[in-house]
């Protein structure tokens, strides 16, 4: 996990295409509103904020009388991503990706492959467009509600890391095409090129160079076996290149100058603490109950043993009142935080060889949520998904390989036993935060009785319903990197140095060098 020879260059890939388009304003604040008010709006036809165009709301309507080619042309246009002696001349093919199933294609809203014809068939334009649009409400109305508005600026920060940060990102992602949003509406389109990945049932086969890798679907990456621990260095190291190149400036003409504030969040105090026992205290009980008698089949006879449940609710329960002060540390140190991708599974990568026996390389897909946090925290959104063996195999190559990346490309050089620290502590409360789901979003997926004929991962009642899959594979795997690591003491340990265990509260915030 060497640090690259030639990424203190930081070169762009996106730099020439991002140089032809049109340049926008940044966008007006998000609009928060009510379920009601979205079930009204979102139906809506409405200009898109960047350029006061009109746009299809749903895939069926792109290739319809309304829009269709000459509205891509339009839109082109305006975006400057389509010569002005061009046209799109035929949309010729539709191919809407499945939204649940094996094969399932993400679950933050509607995606479709389409293929274009141009008027220069030469121009070298990709005629294979990836588009995505929010989940229409008639098909997710919860999900389209939390991703919309409740969650935050997710739409908003994906479309504007393609419009704003394609020409400065240090690593590759998909030429963009067009983008929108409309604030009344919350609808949003996105065309960008697609990645072209080889059929699945292709990925024991050997590629040429630079030829893009079967995609490995979400929570799926027990089918990689031990080579996953190669896709998730190709993942930390274009974090490391990104985070470095946020440190040097270069995203500051469009996020601002990044300047360190105190963490917010919720103070640590006596009534937290209990607060957050006995939080950890009734979810641990919703687990144990889910892991010994609703999804017995999924989990390994060692993850189902009482025993291990039980030791694993005391040390929750133990750990859990110094979660608070745990995330308030991770973000406490300007050198440990930075621009970076949020979910970034990999699914959300796409991978190449570029030398022969060489590391893999990759880029980045699906930028939802994407803006500066601590690193840490984040890598659980990459981590969450890796077998516990393999994990804990490579946890410290892993911290190291950023580490040394994030360095070499103009990051502070950062103490890999304090990464580690960081991570661990992010990782112990992420597994707290993610016992929730088992009510929120695997029982409305996969009920109790559905998993009464389920005896293993793979059974198409779980891999196939989108949420009830990713959140199940999810504590499966944490708690099998529960079993092997001493997260436990690792929390308590530091807890114990900070001089948290004898009643102290908070810290003192931990200075960058100057």
């Amino acid at each position: 996990a060497a640090a690259s020879a030639s990424c203190s260059q930081l070169e762009s890939p996106g730099a020439v295409d991002m140089a032809r388009r049109v340049k926008v304003r940044t966008l007006p604040a998000q609009i928060k509103m009510s379920m009601d008010e979205l079930k009204r709006k979102a139906p809506l036809t409405r200009p898109g904020e960047w350029y006061a165009l009109p746009f299809p709301t749903t895939l069926a309507k792109l290739d319809s009388a309304e829009f269709g080619a000459s509205w891509l042309t339009k839109a082109f246009h305006k975006a400057g991503s389509l010569p002005a002696d061009d046209a799109v001349t035929s949309i010729t093919r539709v191919h809407e990706l499945e939204l649940q199933g094996i094969d399932a294609q993400g679950g933050a809203g509607h995606k479709a492959i389409v293929e274009v014809t141009y008027s220069n068939a030469g121009n070298g334009l990709h005629t294979t467009l990836f588009v995505k649009m929010p989940w229409r409400m008639e098909v997710q109305p919860k999900y389209r509600m939390l991703i919309s508005v409740a969650w935050g600026d997710l739409d908003a920060s994906e479309l504007s890391i393609y419009q704003f940060y394609e020409g400065l990102l240090p690593v590759r992602i998909p030429k963009l095409y067009f983008a929108d949003i409309c604030r009344e509406t919350t609808n949003y389109v996105l065309i960008t090129e697609c990645i072209q990945y080889p059929p699945r049932s292709r990925a024991a086969e050997a590629f040429p160079l630079r030829s893009i890798l079967p995609k490995c679907g979400k929570y799926q990456d027990d089918t990689l076996g031990a080579k996953a621990a190669e896709y998730y260095f190709a993942l930390l190291r274009a974090c490391a290149r990104i985070g470095a190149a946020d440190k040097l400036g270069r995203f500051d003409s469009v996020a601002g100058t990044y300047a360190w504030e105190k963490p917010r969040g919720p103070p640590d105090t006596t009534r937290r603490r209990e607060m957050m026992a006995g939080v950890a205290g009734s979810q641990a009980d919703i687990l144990i109950d889910f892991v010994s008698n609703v999804a017995r089949g999924v989990f390994p006879p060692s993850q189902v043993e009482p025993a291990f449940l039980e030791r694993f609710k005391a040390q929750l329960v133990e750990m859990a009142p110094f979660f608070t002060a745990a995330n308030a540390y991770v973000a406490s140190d300007e050198r440990y935080i930075g621009l970076t991708h949020i979910n970034l599974q990999i699914d959300n990568g796409y991978f190449w060889q570029e030398e022969e026996g060489g590391r893999l390389e990759c880029g980045l897909l699906d930028w939802g949520g994407a803006t500066r946090l601590p690193y840490t925290s984040t890598f659980m959104g990459m981590l969450s998904g890796a077998e516990a063996e393999v994990l804990y195999a490579h946890e410290e190559g892993l911290m190291r390989c950023f580490a040394d990346e994030y360095a070499a490309c103009g990051g502070p050089q950062l103490d890999v036993d304090e990464l580690l620290l960081r991570f661990r502590l992010s990782y112990a409360g992420m597994v707290l935060g993610a016992l929730q789901y088992i009510e929120q979003d695997i029982y409305p997926e996969c009920s109790r009785a559905d998993f009464e004929t389920i005896s293993t991962r793979w059974d198409p009642k779980l891999m196939g319903r989108w949420n009830a899959r990713c959140r199940t594979i999810a504590i499966l795997c944490m708690l099998g990197f529960w079993e092997k690591h001493d997260l436990h003491g690792a929390v308590m340990g530091w807890a114990k140095k900070m001089g948290l265990r004898d009643g102290k509260f908070g810290y003192p915030p931990v200075a960058a060098p100057a």
